[in-house]
């Protein structure tokens, strides 16, 4: 059960910081998160996961694409709330 909410915890920490613009912690919190759903075998968490961790990956011509991150959160909120909801029927 402790990885789920440590997933729900990442969720907010990238969201919060794609919210303020700040690009590193939104990174970091985005390949936690993706590491995180692939450890628990939570697949399509991590695919959402890794779209926004890649966009928001720096580079040395870009600092991340925090515009495109934001259009993919829809899709990570949409798919922590399946992986919850599986997790509530076991």
């Amino acid at each position: 059960m402790k990885g789920w909410y440590a997933s729900l915890l990442l969720s907010f920490w990238m969201k919060d910081n794609l919210a303020q613009g700040n690009g590193e912690e939104a990174f970091r919190a985005a390949h936690t998160l993706k590491g995180v759903a692939q450890n628990l075998g939570f697949g399509p968490l991590y695919k959402a996961a890794a779209q926004v961790t890649e966009v928001l990956r720096p580079s040395e011509n870009s600092s991340g694409d925090m515009e495109k991150a934001a259009k993919l959160m829809p899709a990570v909120d949409e798919e922590y709330a399946r992986t919850i909801a599986a997790i509530k029927e076991l």
